[in-house]
């Protein structure tokens, strides 16, 4: 009888296993990164609903280094992070193109290993003139 029993409570178990339905998550992780004490070092992620997020970096202590929002909707900004051996920030590359157009912006920012920045370095399609100039030769007449 307590065969029986066992064997009734493990084929119940199973059906049971087996109905229940995995529930997708909203967020897709684009990054994630942690301290040997398992804090925070720098995480990003997307939302599939709205296809917004953020991605946010921290020193060693928890204090915010960067902090930027993130999206694929109509053009993107992302953000990438890259880090030093004990898993501190060391640079942050920020790219934006708004709209899917002509425009973009690309910054980087750079930190030490314990997470003080250091530097910095933009670039825009603003400071390069040469890419938007159109020129239209006339037909020369003779």
């Amino acid at each position: 009888m307590r065969l029986i029993l066992l064997l009734f409570l493990m084929h119940l178990t199973q059906w049971g296993m087996s109905q229940l339905k995995t529930i997708p998550s909203d967020t897709q992780w684009l990054h994630r990164s942690f301290y040997p004490n398992h804090h925070w070092s720098a995480y990003s992620y997307l939302l599939f609903s709205t296809g917004n997020g953020q991605a946010v970096c921290f020193n060693p202590d928890g204090k915010i280094m960067f902090k930027s929002e993130i999206s694929r909707n109509h053009g993107h900004h992302s953000v990438v992070f890259t880090h030093h051996q004990n898993k501190v920030v060391s640079k942050v590359e920020e790219s934006q193109a708004p709209d899917a157009g002509i425009q973009w912006y690309r910054s980087e920012y750079y930190f030490d290993d314990r997470g003080i920045k250091t530097g910095e370095s933009h670039d825009s399609y603003d400071e390069r003139p040469g890419l938007r100039v159109l020129k239209i030769f006339e037909p020369i007449e003779k």
